[in-house]
């Protein structure tokens, strides 16, 4: 979103249970949004869409979302921007 004038840049963060007793975590923002052909990518170590990135974040944080019997993926319906979904079972 560094491209974007100060006021219109904006993250959103939500929760709310989901369906079948999962729980639902999403962050959202207004950037210029994740090519749909590098949403798989970025999931892998030491790669990353931003420059100077190290490209660790999103690996650690699915490999520890599903360790606990969740999921971590890129809602490619959003416009502009891109949104994380983190989705977990409930305690």
């Amino acid at each position: 979103m560094a491209d974007l004038p100060p006021r219109q840049r904006r993250v959103e963060i939500a929760v709310h249970k989901g369906k079948n007793g999962y729980c639902e975590l999403s962050v959202a923002d207004m950037g210029p949004g994740i090519p749909a052909e590098m949403q798989s990518e970025v999931f892998k170590p030491f790669v990353s869409p931003t420059k100077g990135g190290l490209g660790l974040g999103l690996a650690i944080c699915r490999s520890i979302v599903e360790a606990q019997g969740g999921k971590l993926f890129f809602d490619d319906g959003v416009k502009p921007g891109a949104r994380a979904v983190v989705i977990l079972p409930s305690a």
